[in-house]
């Protein structure tokens, strides 16, 4: 059976080619693809474990120019300095003409934990004069460095020394001689660090005003006035007295007597009706009796 096969598939192939259907893949080629799958998932996975960073260009441009900062000296000029750090940072921001910015890389001791920023570098008269963000402080801000080590060095800012900085700049004063246009370079960096630093633009030339001659004042004339019309007196209008309503009495009020108590009748002090019509008659008897003797006389 086996030979049978192998025979129907030579006959297959001729000298102008293959004929027929195409045979199943082996094994073989299926396991070379997985294995080229598999190599592209290894290297996706170690590439995103270990940072893109690391490919990219800028990292390695910040990590170079941070150890070239190293190589600068104060006093080169932009040509040198070219040719030690390269080509500057240019656009809208950075373009400054004594002022470059170059992209580095701060890294702390003992860790591996790195910060990239831009740092300053400052040409006074196309000459270097400093660099760094302590200096930066120092000289835009106009901050008194009190706070200095014996040996010059700033707490917590870059190499370099104040005292060395300011020796330096007072060597440049005699060179900075040559007169432009009536002015020396001296007093026209001035100018312009002056400002630069207040944002502000040269006050323009105010045009002058023409003045306009006063024109005399002339007083109206003047003229009679009319006689005043009488006005006729109109008395103050009056108030009418308001009529006062008496108020209406009040009903007097009956007052109740008090009908005497019947006093209770006890037996000892009851007497007939007899009885009091004797006593009444004897008494008007008496009462005759002394007046007839009146008459007499």
């Amino acid at each position: 059976m086996k030979n049978r096969k192998m025979r129907e598939t030579e006959n297959n192939f001729t000298s102008e080619g293959f004929k027929g259907k195409l045979p199943f893949p082996s094994f073989c080629v299926l396991h070379s693809a997985f294995r080229v799958f598999h190599l592209f998932n290894v290297i996706a996975i170690t590439s995103l474990l270990c940072g893109c960073e690391y490919c990219s260009t800028g990292y390695w441009q910040a990590k170079s120019n941070s150890d070239k900062l190293n190589n600068l000296r104060l006093g080169m000029n932009k040509e040198q300095v070219i040719q030690v750090m390269g080509e500057p940072l240019k656009n809208q921001v950075y373009n400054k003409p004594n002022t470059w910015y170059y992209y580095t890389q701060i890294k702390w001791s003992d860790t591996i934990v790195s910060r990239d920023e831009c740092t300053p570098i400052f040409f006074k008269g196309g000459v270097l004069v400093g660099w760094g963000e302590q200096y930066y402080k120092n000289k835009v801000e106009f901050r008194d460095p009190k706070d200095e080590d014996e040996e010059g060095i700033k707490a917590g800012g870059d190499s370099g020394s104040s005292n060395l900085i300011k020796a330096f700049e007072q060597q440049l004063e005699g060179k900075l001689e040559k007169k432009i246009e009536g002015k020396s370079e001296k007093e026209i960096i001035e100018y312009m660090e002056k400002s630069a630093e207040k944002g502000l633009a040269p006050p323009a030339k105010e045009k002058k005003k023409k003045s306009v001659p006063a024109t005399p004042s002339v007083k109206p004339e003047e003229k009679p006035s009319a006689a005043p019309l009488p006005v006729k007196s109109v008395p103050p209008p009056t108030e009418e007295p308001k009529k006062t309503v008496p108020a209406s009495p009040a009903p007097p009020v009956e007052e109740k007597t008090p009908s005497p108590e019947p006093v209770p009748s006890t037996e000892d002090d009851s007497m007939d009706s007899r009885s009091v019509k004797e006593i009444l008659e004897a008494a008007e008897k008496d009462s005759t009796k002394d007046n007839v003797p009146s008459q007499k006389k």
